[in-house]
């Protein structure tokens, strides 16, 4: 089990966190704080690179949701770099994902089934 990590950075006018580790329920509480602290004055871009996000449970994918839409509302276009696909469907099924929206995916992961 990896440390969830959030690391932000700033490039011009769009606010990127690159994203590592096991995001669980055990950690939404950080996930929800580093937000508060870091985007939640943030009206520009926002990329979330998740290229490094092992795993995420459901619990965490429902507090991501809310954050991403709390984002969404203060104005910010939201992209999301290799989203787990649980992440990903979940946003599709909840209708956030329209076209011309300002949340958008790109190149969103496909995990194999679980072959044990």
């Amino acid at each position: 089990m990896n440390p969830m990590k959030l690391r932000p950075e700033l490039d011009g006018d769009r606010f990127i966190v690159r994203m590592e580790g096991e995001i669980d329920s055990s950690r939404c509480d950080c996930l929800a704080h580093f937000w508060d602290h870091y985007l939640d004055e943030t009206l520009g871009d926002v990329w979330l690179d998740m290229s490094g996000v092992e795993e995420m449970d459901a619990q965490s994918v429902a507090v991501m949701v809310t954050l991403l839409r709390r984002q969404l509302e203060a104005g910010s276009a939201v992209t999301l770099e290799a989203a787990p696909q649980m992440l990903a469907h979940t946003l599709y099924k909840a209708g956030e994902l329209r076209e011309g929206g300002r949340l958008s995916l790109v190149e969103p992961r496909t995990e194999e089934p679980y072959a044990g």
